[in-house]
């Protein structure tokens, strides 16, 4: 057998040193920061998808709330071809003075009582306009008929009291105050 001499068994030191050192220096150099990007990149995957899971929340969400928005834009279409323009003072006293002449009750007063807004901020904002609606002199069934179509005929319009007493000139008729509430698109 041979032996190795000294400058062969240098070599063979310094080339196993040389391994040794490209193996430690490939680990540290290129291993670990391809560790580390991988942990990072496994968190944001995790992110991206959790993003995308809410995101897909959002979507069904928004898909479900299509056609409702669609019949909201519907309604607020026909509210405002409902509505008169004009300020409600202008017209709202001539058309319950019209309804109730057409059931054959007349001399109705009708006052003009707060305005409350509603809506939320992002929305289309409407508002409640009260009213007071007297009826000095009226017939217990004539009356009966105008009261009970009154909110079917006009959807916007809500009776929130209604107050009937008897007349001091004549016996056989009632006096009636109601108060109406109006929504009306702002």
């Amino acid at each position: 057998m041979n032996r190795l001499n000294k400058d062969q068994i240098q070599k063979i030191v310094l080339s196993t040193i040389l391994l040794v050192g490209s193996v430690v220096a490939y680990i540290v150099l290129v291993f670990q920061p391809l560790k580390a990007k991988i942990i990072r990149t496994t968190g944001q995957i995790a992110a991206t998808e959790k993003a995308i899971k809410t995101a897909d929340g959002q979507i069904r969400k928004t898909a479900a709330l299509e056609p409702e928005a669609t019949k909201a834009s519907e309604l607020l279409a026909h509210l405002q071809e409902v509505v008169p323009e004009g300020a409600p003072i202008a017209w709202f006293p001539l058309k319950m003075s019209s309804y109730f002449s057409r059931h054959d009750i007349s001399d109705v007063v009708t006052r003009q009582g707060p305005i409350e807004t509603i809506g939320d901020a992002g929305g289309e904002k409407f508002q409640d306009q009260g009213w007071s609606v007297e009826i000095p002199k009226a017939g217990f069934i004539p009356l009966g008929m105008a009261v009970a179509g009154l909110e079917n005929e006009e959807p916007l319009l809500e009776i929130i009291s209604f107050e009937i007493s008897r007349s001091d000139r004549d016996p056989e008729f009632q006096v009636v105050k109601l108060g109406i509430s109006h929504t009306l698109p702002k």
